[in-house]
C-alpha cells in the first residue's frame, strides 16, 4: 500500500473511533495526552501534500472537536 493510502486509511478509522466510541476512551486519557492527540492532528493537516488525505484529516478533526463542544 503506498502512503498516502496509509495515512487516508488511518484518518478514516480513527474518525470512525471518535464517531463510535469517543466517550469510552476520551476521558480515561491524561490531559497531557489528550493535548498531544490535538496539536499532532493539526500539525499533521499542516504538513499533509495530499488533498485527499488532508480532507480525511480535517474530517477526522472536525470529528474530534464536535465531540468535544461543551468541554472546558
Amino acid at each position: 500500500m503506498m502512503q498516502f493510502q496509509v495515512r487516508s486509511l488511518a484518518a478514516v478509522l480513527l474518525r470512525r473511533l471518535y464517531t463510535s466510541t469517543f466517550e469510552e476512551f476520551w476521558p480515561l486519557l491524561p490531559a497531557e495526552a489528550q493535548a498531544s492527540v490535538k496539536q499532532e492532528m493539526l500539525a499533521c493537516i499542516q504538513q499533509e501534500e495530499n488533498p485527499g488525505v488532508r480532507r480525511k484529516m480535517c474530517d477526522c478533526t472536525a470529528e474530534l472537536a464536535r465531540n468535544m463542544i461543551g468541554e472546558v
